[in-house]
Order: C-alpha cells, then structure tokens, then sequence
C-alpha cells in the first residue's frame, strides 16, 4: 500500500498568464502530469496523499503566489495512474511585492524595568550588617531591552511555538550573545485571503526580552541565582548533620555554605549556586528577522 514512484511527464506542461479587464490583477496557470507506480489495489487517496505529488496548498517552486489548486488522477492500470495537477494564483499591481510574505517585519525596541532580589553590591561584596549578617529582601530595579516583531507566515505551529516559551537563545540574536534573550510572548492571527494569498495567511507578533549577566556571564543571565545556605552543613567527619549556634542548639536560621557544603563563617567568601531553568534552542529558527 505505497507509492513507489511518481516521474513527471514533460509533454503534459503548459502555462498561461491572463490580465483582468480593469488591468490590476494577473492570475498565473501552471499544468502539470505525472506518471504513479502504485501496489495492485491502492486507493486514489494513497496516491494524492503521496510526498512525491505536489501538494494542495503548496506552493509552485520558484515562486510565491501560484498555489496547488488540483489533482486529477486517472487509472491507466492496476498499477499505473496519471495525475494531472494545476497550480494558479492571482498577483496585483506590484507584482510579486503585494504578496504579505514579502513584507519585511517589523522592529519596535522599547525597554522595561523590573525589581529583582540582589545579594552582592555593586564590587560583588556580600550585602551584610556590621555584624556581619546578611540581610534579605533588598532588591534593585534591572533595566531589559524589548523587541517586539511582526512577520507575516503562511502557517502557524502553535505546538512547535510552544517550546520555546520557556527557553534562551542559543545563538546570537539580534546583537546578543547566547543566554541573554527570552521569548515573553507570542500570539499569531489569521488573516482573510487576498488576491495574492486567496487561502490566507498568519500575522504572528513575537516579544522578546534581553538581559546582561548581573554578577555571573551572560549565559547565564537567565539562571537562577541563590545563596548557598541552609540549616545542614557537612562536618569533619564527611557527615551532613544540623548547624547549630555557639550554645550547640540548632540554628534557628540558615547558616552559609562552602562550595563543598561546609560552614563558611565570612560572609565575604559567599558561595552562590546557580541553576539553569530555560532550556536553550536557536532562535533563528523562529524565523522573526
């Protein structure tokens, strides 16, 4: 139940090109016919659903607004089919540059601003009391530039789209390194059928949000940053057992933390963890710009 092979028959082509009276429109015709090798008893849906045939709504190579419009198929012999395929499309006065794929997108920047919890000053010192105690819940206002781009698409994958609402780049994008931009938003609309694209197509506007590495590299821009501390410290005898204070009694706060999970007793030799919670895709796929 397959399609072995499908040979295009050269002597079956033909085009036309006509004017409408009013002179502003131009429909284009293209026929075609091809010769189908099926398996004895196939159904003419395995032949039109067949890779091999041009497909209904796909576009004629080489251009942008001559479509599939038909198939015909024949049955010549139990294995032989002929179908005769015809791809049309209408086209305005500025010619192929009416069609909306041809747009450019458009580029609008703008900025926002955000508080975000800090834990370092501006020389990566720990923020701390005189006593030298942290202190928490301060935070500073981040400055992020935005993009917002409109692009006209022929299709929309809502699903393919989706895996990128939680993922950084991981190419350059726009002039910015990996890990330093984040899809916010995405929303696609369907647009009525024109001259040019009788089926239509999708307006699609993406934002997308840039930010510098604040105390760690840009890569990680987007990772989450903590303190190491906690109330469990590994001692002597390489055994996690409870933090306690200077009267033995267990901490009633969080104690910091080496890198190796051993009590640090200067606050200026803060370890902080980081954890990657976007995943990382190449945003040129996106096909934005």
């Amino acid at each position: 139940m397959t399609v072995s092979s499908v040979t295009p028959m050269w002597s079956r082509r033909g085009a036309g090109s006509t004017l409408s009276e009013d002179g502003k429109e131009r429909t284009v015709s293209v026929r075609s016919a091809y010769q189908v090798i099926v398996s004895p008893g196939d159904e003419v849906g395995v032949i039109l659903s067949s890779p091999l045939l041009p497909q209904i709504g796909s576009l004629l190579a080489g251009t942008s607004f001559v479509v599939c419009r038909s198939h015909t198929p024949t049955c010549v012999s139990p294995i032989l089919w002929v179908v005769e395929v015809e791809h049309n499309g209408k086209v305005g006065p500025g010619g192929e540059n009416d069609n909306p794929l041809n747009a450019p997108p458009e580029i609008t920047w703008s900025d926002a601003e955000t508080d975000e919890a800090i834990d370092e000053d501006i020389d990566g010192n720990p923020i701390v009391t005189i006593n030298l105690e942290p202190i928490d819940g301060l935070t500073m206002k981040l400055a992020d530039n935005i993009v917002t781009i409109k692009r006209n698409f022929v299709t929309f994958n809502a699903f393919g789209t989706s895996t990128y609402r939680h993922s950084v780049n991981s190419d350059t994008f726009l002039g910015y390194p990996p890990g330093t931009a984040r899809l916010t938003k995405y929303s696609a609309k369907n647009v009525a059928g024109t001259p040019v694209l009788p089926w239509g197509y999708w307006e699609v506007t993406a934002t997308v949000q840039f930010r510098r590495g604040i105390r760690t590299t840009d890569a990680r821009a987007w990772w989450k940053r903590v303190r190491h501390e906690g109330f469990y410290v590994l001692n002597a005898d390489s055994q996690i057992v409870r933090a306690v204070d200077a009267n033995k009694q267990p901490t009633q706060k969080p104690v910091l933390l080496t890198s190796t999970g051993t009590r640090e007793t200067n606050p200026a030799n803060a370890h902080w963890l980081e954890f990657q919670v976007y995943s990382s895709l190449p945003y040129s796929t996106l096909g934005l710009i």
